[in-house]
C-alpha cells in the first residue's frame, strides 16, 4: 500500500510565481542528474524509496515507497513532509521570495482543490471492483470521518463549510481519471507495478493532516479490501444490505461531501440510510469477518474500535471527535476565529486564511488541534522501497547518472529488476551498490 499526496502551494507576497515556485521546490538542490533523466520533469527519489515529483497541473507530489502496514505508510508519508518542506524554504532563497507554504490540502489560496490517492495491491485487475457495491458504498460514506473540510462558494459569491471540497468533484463510482474536475472514486486503469498483483487506485480523497485519520483510511480499506477478495457468506450479505444503483456512489460522495450535519440519508438496500449508518454496518461486518481471512484478531479489534469511536462522535456531539476529524476540527477553528466587526461569514478574510494555513506542512494548525498518537504498530517489513532507497543512496555517494524507477535501476552498465514489491533482498541489488561506490577508473589520456 502506498500514499500519494498533492501539495498546493503558497507563495508569501507574490502569489503569481505559485507555478514557478511547484517546479523550483521539486528541483530545489538543482535538477539533479544523478537520478534521472534531464528531459524529465522534475523528479527526485528519497532514500527511504518515496518519489517527490511535478505532477500534471504544475503541483508537487509526494509518493510514499510501498509498506505493508498502515502506520509505516503514515510514518513515511510524514517523512515525506519534511523533505517537501526543507525544498520549499531552499526555493524560496533561489526565488529570492520571502517563504513559500506548502498545504496538504484541500483548497490552496488561489481556490485549486487538491488532495491524495491511495495505492492497494490486489490479486484482483480493477475492473474486477467496478460494479462492486460494497467497496464504492464504502468509499463514498468514509467522507463522513475522513473529508478534510473547507470553504467553498457558489456562483453568486457565498460561502459555504463543506465536509470535503475533493468528495464535491466525484464524477462517477468507476473509470478513467481523465478529467481534473469530475474524478471516479477508484481508477479502472490496470496499471502492473507488481509482478503478481494489481493496483488499485483510490482516486477521491482530501489530504488529512491527523495522523490518526490518515492511518485509519488505510487500516480500514485494508480490512475491508481483504473481506470483499474473500467472498464469503458475510461478504454477500453485505452486497445485499447496500445495494447501488449504477452511479448512485458517486451522487452520494458529493452529498456526503457537502452535508455537515451528517443527516442526509438515501435508499440503499430498500431502507433509508446515511452515511453514519452505512459506516456502522461496514464496521460490524469488517469486525465479524477479517479473523475470518486470515487477520490478526487484535490489529482488527484496535482499527474496528477506533472506528466507531469517530461513529459514535459524528452520531452526537461533534466536539467528541474534534481532536481527530478533520473537517469537525478545521470548523471549530473557524467558529472560534472572530473578525474586527465588520462581517460575521465564513468569507471573511480572516476565516479563509486559518482554513488555508490548517493545512500548512510546516507546522499548520491541523497538526495542533488533531490527536497524532497512533496505535503501536507492529515491526515494519522492508519491502522493495528499501531496495530502491538503497540504490538512491549508492547513486548520491558515487555522484553516479542512474535511471530509478519503481520496479528497478539501471546505473554503471547494470540493470537490476525489482517485480515483488514485497522482496527487499536482492543480491544483484547488493552487486549494483558494491559497484556504485568502488572507484571508477577513468581511460588514460
Amino acid at each position: 500500500m502506498g500514499l500519494e499526496t498533492e501539495y498546493g502551494v503558497a507563495v508569501d507576497g507574490a502569489a503569481s510565481l505559485a507555478d514557478a515556485a511547484a517546479q523550483t521546490v521539486v528541483a530545489a538542490e538543482g535538477h539533479d542528474p544523478h537520478h534521472h533523466e534531464p528531459s524529465r520533469q522534475p523528479s527526485r527519489w528519497l532514500a527511504d524509496g518515496s518519489r517527490l515529483y511535478l505532477d500534471a497541473g504544475s503541483h508537487p507530489e509526494l509518493a510514499t515507497g510501498e509498506q505493508t502496514d498502515a502506520a509505516d505508510v503514515v510514518a513515511a508519508a510524514r517523512r515525506g513532509d519534511d523533505v517537501a518542506q526543507n525544498a520549499a524554504v531552499a526555493a524560496a532563497r533561489r526565488l529570492g521570495v520571502a517563504g513559500i507554504r506548502l498545504l496538504s490540502g484541500p483548497v490552496d489560496a488561489r481556490g485549486n482543490v487538491w488532495g491524495s490517492h491511495e495505492n492497494y495491491e490486489t490479486p484482483q485487475p480493477p475492473q474486477a471492483w467496478n460494479r462492486d457495491s460494497v467497496l464504492a458504498a464504502y468509499l463514498a460514506t468514509r467522507l463522513v470521518w475522513a473529508g478534510a473540510g473547507g470553504l467553498t462558494h457558489d456562483h453568486v459569491g457565498r460561502w459555504r463549510y463543506v465536509v470535503s471540497p475533493r468528495g464535491l468533484a466525484v464524477g462517477d463510482d468507476a473509470g478513467p481519471t481523465s478529467s481534473a474536475a469530475r474524478k471516479p472514486l477508484i481508477d479502472l486503469r490496470d496499471e502492473r507495478l507488481a509482478g503478481h498483483g494489481h493496483r488499485l487506485h483510490v482516486t477521491v480523497a482530501d489530504g488529512n493532516a491527523s495522523a490518526e485519520i490518515l492511518w485509519l483510511r488505510f487500516a480500514v480499506t485494508d480490512l475491508l479490501l481483504g473481506v470483499c477478495e474473500d467472498q464469503s457468506e458475510v461478504r454477500g450479505r453485505l452486497a445485499s444490505i447496500l445495494e447501488l444503483g449504477s452511479g448512485q456512489a458517486a451522487a452520494i460522495a458529493r452529498d456526503v461531501a457537502d452535508d455537515p450535519s451528517c443527516a442526509k440519508r438515501w435508499r440503499l438496500g430498500g431502507r433509508l440510510r446515511s452515511a453514519i449508518d452505512v459506516q456502522r454496518i461496514l464496521c460490524e461486518h469488517v469486525a465479524e469477518a477479517a479473523p475470518r481471512s486470515g487477520r490478526n484478531a487484535a490489529d482488527v479489534e484496535v482499527v474496528c474500535a477506533r472506528w466507531q469511536r469517530l461513529l459514535d462522535g459524528l452520531a452526537g456531539d461533534h466536539d467528541r471527535v474534534a481532536d481527530t476529524v478533520d473537517w469537525v476540527a478545521r470548523h471549530r477553528l473557524l467558529c472560534r476565529i472572530t473578525d474586527d466587526g465588520s462581517a460575521d461569514t465564513l468569507g471573511h478574510p480572516k476565516r479563509r486564511a486559518a482554513a488555508i494555513l490548517y493545512d500548512a506542512v510546516d507546522g499548520g494548525y491541523g497538526r495542533r488541534l488533531t490527536r497524532s498518537s497512533l496505535p503501536v504498530a507492529a515491526p515494519q517489513r522492508p519491502t522493495r522501497a528499501a531496495l530502491r532507497g538503497r540504490v538512491v543512496d549508492a547513486v548520491r555517494r558515487a555522484g553516479a547518472i542512474a535511471d530509478i524507477g519503481w520496479q528497478g535501476a539501471s546505473a554503471r552498465g547494470m540493470t537490476v529488476r525489482w517485480p515483488d514489491p514485497q522482496v527487499a533482498e536482492d543480491a544483484a541489488t547488493d552487486a549494483l551498490c558494491d559497484r556504485l561506490q568502488r572507484p571508477r577508473l577513468l581511460p588514460a589520456a
